[in-house]
């Protein structure tokens, strides 16, 4: 009786750890996707900040043109360096959907990619059907 006891606890145990291993698989599978998606947003921010600088740089107007001219200067620098981010980032970002991809070995979840299958950094995921 204490054989069967412990081979029963033993089996419980067993998938308890199991379930839980598996909802860490699936955290994990829907973080890589979170970090894509973040990755996304931080490159249309920066894209968005550079064009918004870029208005900036014609947008105001002074009394004195070293003043103007100064104003445009700053503008068009904090423009160039959102592009230089951006550039960067994708530059450092290059690998990341792949590495993901390899990682998300279900099928379901690649079904999430682009319409090509491939995971990208440079468009949103379609939404997920639960």
């Amino acid at each position: 009786m204490f054989i069967v006891a412990t081979s029963t606890s033993t089996l419980s145990g067993l998938r308890i750890e199991w379930c839980k291993a598996r909802a860490r698989e699936a955290r994990w599978s829907k973080e890589l996707l979170v970090l894509l998606e973040e990755m996304r947003r931080v490159l249309m921010f920066f894209t968005w900040q550079g064009t918004w600088w870029s208005g900036l740089a014609s947008a105001r107007h002074f009394e004195r043109a070293a003043d103007s001219e100064g104003s445009r200067a700053y503008a068009n620098r904090q423009s160039a360096l959102r592009e230089a981010m951006v550039d960067k980032f994708r530059q450092h970002w290059a690998i990341v959907p792949a590495v993901v991809a390899a990682e998300l070995d279900d099928d379901s979840m690649l079904d999430m990619a682009d319409t090509d299958g491939t995971l990208t950094i440079e468009g949103p995921p379609p939404l997920a059907e639960d």
